[in-house]
């Protein structure tokens, strides 16, 4: 009974040893990580009318992006800053020169990491994005303005939401 007790002990205590770094770990160690994040929940927001005449947003799924895949690269670049590049295409933060997006800034802390930026249109109108990872849960959140406009039906804001997973370096 008492090996049987020990071999349990020494098996839990390799097959701890043995898991791959989890999504926090690895955020954790300030280097480069490349996430899949699969989107769970979507939905724009447009305006609308009461039968009263009166305007609300109007909150509506989009099942169309449920299930679709965002690819994320997070380069760390400080205890407190990192880059994120979203399907291969730098959007936020240091030394950053796409002359359409402005980043605004980007923070890491114990629990999240979260960028913010704003999409510049002509006539100055900016549309502001931000992009959140939970470093605990793995969980993303992000928001983005599409438009500045009261138009009905017109969407003016989308929201996403789901899990990221490690990206592995190899497909085969």
């Amino acid at each position: 009974m008492k090996k049987l007790i020990l071999m349990l002990i020494t098996g839990m205590f390799l097959g701890n040893t043995s898991y791959g770094a989890s999504i926090s770990d690895l955020l954790k160690s300030g280097k480069s990580i490349k996430l899949i994040c699969t989107i769970e929940k979507a939905n724009e927001w447009t305006w609308d009318r009461h039968s009263n005449g009166d305007l609300y947003i109007k909150d509506t799924k989009i099942d169309s992006l449920i299930g679709d895949k965002i690819n994320y690269l997070i380069e760390v670049e400080g205890e407190e800053s990192a880059s994120l590049y979203v399907n291969g295409d730098k959007i936020c933060c240091d030394e950053f020169d796409n002359p359409s997006i402005t980043p605004e800034h980007s923070s890491v802390d114990e629990d999240k990491y979260e960028f913010s930026m704003k999409q510049v249109l002509p006539d100055n109108f900016t549309l502001p994005w931000s992009v959140e990872i939970n470093r605990i849960t793995g969980q993303f959140f992000s928001r983005r303005y599409t438009s500045l406009t009261k138009k009905l039906s017109v969407p003016f804001s989308q929201e996403l939401k789901g899990d990221c997973e490690k990206a592995s370096e190899k497909k085969f």
